[in-house]
Protein backbone atom coordinates (compact mmCIF):
# COMPACT_ATOMS: atom_id res chain seq x y z
CA UNK A 1 0.00 0.00 0.00
CA UNK A 2 1.62 3.21 -0.90
CA UNK A 3 0.11 6.63 0.63
CA UNK A 4 0.31 9.97 -1.04
CA UNK A 5 0.24 13.14 0.29
CA UNK A 6 -2.65 15.52 0.12
CA UNK A 7 -1.83 18.92 -1.42
CA UNK A 8 -4.06 21.95 -0.52
CA UNK A 9 -3.59 25.07 -3.30
CA UNK A 10 -6.47 26.99 -1.83
CA UNK A 11 -5.23 28.47 1.30
CA UNK A 12 -6.74 31.74 2.45
CA UNK A 13 -5.15 34.79 4.13
CA UNK A 14 -7.01 37.45 6.08
CA UNK A 15 -5.72 39.77 8.66
CA UNK A 16 -7.52 42.03 11.10
CA UNK A 17 -6.43 45.44 13.18
CA UNK A 18 -6.84 47.81 15.70
CA UNK A 19 -5.89 50.73 17.08
CA UNK A 20 -3.78 50.47 20.54
CA UNK A 21 -6.00 53.18 22.08
CA UNK A 22 -9.19 52.00 19.93
CA UNK A 23 -9.08 55.15 18.03
CA UNK A 24 -7.46 55.89 14.97
CA UNK A 25 -5.78 59.43 15.65
CA UNK A 26 -2.20 60.09 14.38
CA UNK A 27 0.43 59.09 15.61
CA UNK A 28 -1.78 55.56 15.89
CA UNK A 29 -0.45 52.40 17.15
CA UNK A 30 -2.15 49.65 15.35
CA UNK A 31 -1.84 46.00 15.96
CA UNK A 32 -2.41 43.77 12.40
CA UNK A 33 -3.29 39.78 13.33
CA UNK A 34 -3.06 38.02 10.47
CA UNK A 35 -5.92 35.40 10.03
CA UNK A 36 -4.37 32.35 7.33
CA UNK A 37 -5.53 29.13 7.01
CA UNK A 38 -3.67 26.04 7.43
CA UNK A 39 0.32 26.50 8.61
CA UNK A 40 2.01 29.25 7.03
CA UNK A 41 5.60 29.63 6.54
CA UNK A 42 5.83 33.46 6.02
CA UNK A 43 4.36 36.71 5.93
CA UNK A 44 5.74 40.27 3.90
CA UNK A 45 3.53 42.83 4.99
CA UNK A 46 3.26 46.06 3.52
CA UNK A 47 1.58 48.95 5.07
CA UNK A 48 1.80 52.13 2.90
CA UNK A 49 3.34 54.18 5.20
CA UNK A 50 7.32 53.07 3.93
CA UNK A 51 7.01 50.61 7.13
CA UNK A 52 7.54 46.41 5.88
CA UNK A 53 7.26 43.57 8.09
CA UNK A 54 7.61 39.53 7.79
CA UNK A 55 6.09 38.94 11.56
CA UNK A 56 2.77 37.35 12.01
CA UNK A 57 1.19 39.82 14.28
CA UNK A 58 3.24 43.45 13.52
CA UNK A 59 2.79 46.48 15.63
CA UNK A 60 3.04 49.52 13.71
CA UNK A 61 3.33 53.26 14.35
CA UNK A 62 1.29 55.88 11.76
CA UNK A 63 2.66 59.32 12.01
CA UNK A 64 0.82 60.92 9.51
CA UNK A 65 -2.56 61.31 8.86
CA UNK A 66 -3.88 59.66 5.77
CA UNK A 67 -5.47 56.58 3.93
CA UNK A 68 -3.18 54.14 4.19
CA UNK A 69 -3.16 50.46 1.35
CA UNK A 70 -2.04 47.60 4.24
CA UNK A 71 -1.24 44.24 2.42
CA UNK A 72 -0.53 40.96 3.41
CA UNK A 73 1.31 38.51 1.32
CA UNK A 74 1.11 34.82 3.17
CA UNK A 75 3.37 32.22 2.14
CA UNK A 76 2.54 28.38 2.21
CA UNK A 77 5.23 25.75 0.75
CA UNK A 78 3.58 25.53 -2.49
CA UNK A 79 1.36 28.60 -2.54
CA UNK A 80 0.33 31.94 -1.83
CA UNK A 81 -2.13 34.23 -0.92
CA UNK A 82 -2.66 37.85 -0.45
CA UNK A 83 -5.16 40.16 0.73
CA UNK A 84 -4.87 44.16 0.26
CA UNK A 85 -7.16 46.37 2.53
CA UNK A 86 -7.62 50.61 3.37
CA UNK A 87 -7.25 52.02 6.58
CA UNK A 88 -7.54 55.83 7.46
CA UNK A 89 -5.83 57.17 10.41
CA UNK A 90 -7.21 60.63 11.29
CA UNK A 91 -5.65 63.79 12.06
CA UNK A 92 -4.57 63.80 15.91
CA UNK A 93 -5.05 66.71 18.37
CA UNK A 94 -2.92 69.20 20.42
CA UNK A 95 -3.88 70.90 23.19
CA UNK A 96 -1.91 73.67 25.61
CA UNK A 97 -3.49 74.57 29.09
CA UNK A 98 -2.43 78.08 30.96
CA UNK A 99 -3.30 79.37 34.00
CA UNK A 100 -3.71 83.06 34.50
CA UNK A 101 -1.83 82.47 38.16
CA UNK A 102 0.14 79.51 39.82
CA UNK A 103 0.02 80.69 43.69
CA UNK A 104 -2.27 82.81 45.36
CA UNK A 105 -2.49 83.37 49.37
CA UNK A 106 -6.00 83.20 49.64
CA UNK A 107 -8.53 80.58 48.11
CA UNK A 108 -10.60 82.35 44.73
CA UNK A 109 -10.44 82.59 40.82
CA UNK A 110 -8.40 81.35 38.34
CA UNK A 111 -9.00 81.76 34.87
CA UNK A 112 -7.47 78.95 32.33
CA UNK A 113 -6.99 78.98 29.21
CA UNK A 114 -6.77 76.05 26.50
CA UNK A 115 -4.81 76.52 23.00
CA UNK A 116 -4.26 73.84 20.38
CA UNK A 117 -5.47 72.13 17.20
CA UNK A 118 -7.49 73.85 14.74
CA UNK A 119 -9.84 70.89 14.86
CA UNK A 120 -10.52 70.87 18.68
CA UNK A 121 -14.54 70.98 19.47
CA UNK A 122 -14.79 70.72 23.02
CA UNK A 123 -13.27 70.75 25.94
CA UNK A 124 -13.32 68.88 29.35
CA UNK A 125 -11.89 70.42 32.54
CA UNK A 126 -10.91 68.79 35.55
CA UNK A 127 -9.71 71.24 38.24
CA UNK A 128 -8.60 68.88 40.47
CA UNK A 129 -10.22 69.86 43.78
CA UNK A 130 -13.49 67.54 43.70
CA UNK A 131 -15.71 69.38 41.46
CA UNK A 132 -17.79 68.16 38.83
CA UNK A 133 -16.03 68.35 35.41
CA UNK A 134 -17.12 71.02 33.20
CA UNK A 135 -17.70 70.74 29.54
CA UNK A 136 -18.25 72.88 26.39
CA UNK A 137 -16.71 74.35 23.72
CA UNK A 138 -15.19 77.29 25.62
CA UNK A 139 -11.52 78.02 25.38
CA UNK A 140 -11.60 80.27 28.82
CA UNK A 141 -12.76 79.13 31.90
CA UNK A 142 -12.66 80.54 35.41
CA UNK A 143 -12.87 78.40 38.54
CA UNK A 144 -13.06 79.35 42.11
CA UNK A 145 -10.90 77.20 44.60
CA UNK A 146 -12.42 77.26 47.83
CA UNK A 147 -9.64 75.92 50.09
CA UNK A 148 -6.12 75.79 50.51
CA UNK A 149 -4.00 73.17 49.03
CA UNK A 150 -2.32 72.11 45.44
CA UNK A 151 -4.39 70.81 42.82
CA UNK A 152 -3.95 69.29 39.59
CA UNK A 153 -5.45 70.74 36.41
CA UNK A 154 -6.42 68.53 33.68
CA UNK A 155 -7.48 68.99 30.09
CA UNK A 156 -8.97 67.40 27.75
CA UNK A 157 -9.29 68.37 24.11
CA UNK A 158 -11.49 66.48 21.60
CA UNK A 159 -12.17 66.63 17.70
CA UNK A 160 -15.48 65.37 15.77
CA UNK A 161 -13.76 62.04 15.33
CA UNK A 162 -13.24 61.14 19.06
CA UNK A 163 -9.44 62.05 18.78
CA UNK A 164 -7.96 64.05 21.76
CA UNK A 165 -5.46 65.28 23.91
CA UNK A 166 -4.64 65.96 27.68
CA UNK A 167 -2.32 68.69 29.01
Amino acid sequence: LVCCHVLVFGQQTDFTYRSTQDLYCAPALIQFTQQSSGQPKGFIWTFGNGEKSNKANPLIRFNTPGTYRVKLLTVWEKTTAEVVKTIQILPGVSNRLDANRDEWCTPGPVQFNASGSSNIVSHEWNFGDGSEIQAGNADQITHTYTQFGRFTVTLKSLTASGCYATA
